[in-house]
């Protein structure tokens, strides 16, 4: 499914649609749909298919493959891969996290978690296992809890499985449970559960919607649920959906 916006359509995130735009056409960023536009290729952001570009290849955003380029090579944007640039420290293409190729401290996209690469404690991104670290307390990218790393039990990103912490407990960022916090509930950033929050508005990690925290009503970042809210609308960046704003004129 893709819905009309006022002034443009969007290629779906994760599907294997892609609609053209005024300007351009687009890879599907989660897909092993390429589309060319009128300078470049890329590679599918969250799939194993690389594409060359006229001037560099690039390493795929969510994979664990990584690709040389003329000028850099990068860290793998959902895994724990880190590779020496030559000219800089790099930006993780969905977490804009620097990560310094130096030292080969990394941190995970989808985590925001610091791993030192020489002992590389870290729990997977898109796996059940998590592993203590010692350095620093971490949010997940996708549920918006704050966990510490001391005690790091956590919930798994992308599964099912959620542990209660000392402090507090969290939903699972890419499954259907959500856990009650001390502070606030939040929706689940990838399943299809919405949680009333009571302290703030936010904006979902991998949707880039703003959401009123007193109506709360979000579409989902990776599912099929769209809700609309008061103040604008957006496309969500991993699902097929795309809602027309009700107040505001700028998408």
């Amino acid at each position: 499914m893709v819905v009309q916006t006022k002034n443009r359509s969007c290629e779906c995130a994760q599907c294997f649609m892609v609609v053209q735009t005024k300007i351009r056409s687009c890879e599907c960023a989660q897909c092993f749909m390429v589309v060319q536009t009128k300078n470049r290729s890329c590679e599918c952001a969250q799939c194993f298919m690389v594409v060359q570009t006229k001037n560099r290849s690039c390493e795929c955003a969510q994979c664990f493959m990584v690709v040389q380029t003329k000028i850099r090579s990068c860290e793998c944007a959902q895994c724990f891969m880190v590779v020496q640039t030559k000219i800089r420290s790099c930006e993780c293409a969905q977490c804009f996290m620097v990560v310094q190729t130096k030292i080969r401290s990394c941190e995970c996209a989808q985590c925001f978690m610091v791993v030192q690469t020489k002992i590389r404690s870290c729990e997977c991104a898109q796996c059940f296992m998590v592993v203590q670290t010692k350095i620093r307390s971490c949010e997940c990218a996708q549920c918006f809890m704050v966990v510490q790393t001391k005690i790091r039990s956590c919930e798994c990103a992308q599964c099912f499985m959620v542990v209660q912490t000392k402090i507090r407990s969290c939903e699972c960022a890419q499954c259907f449970m959500v856990v009650q916090t001390k502070i606030r509930s939040c929706e689940c950033a990838q399943c299809f559960m919405v949680v009333q929050t009571k302290i703030r508005s936010c904006e979902c990690a991998q949707c880039f919607m703003v959401v009123q925290t007193k109506i709360r009503s979000c579409e989902c970042a990776q599912c099929f649920m769209v809700v609309q809210t008061k103040i604008r609308s957006c496309e969500c960046a991993q699902c097929f959906m795309v809602v027309s704003k009700l107040l505001s004129k700028q998408d």
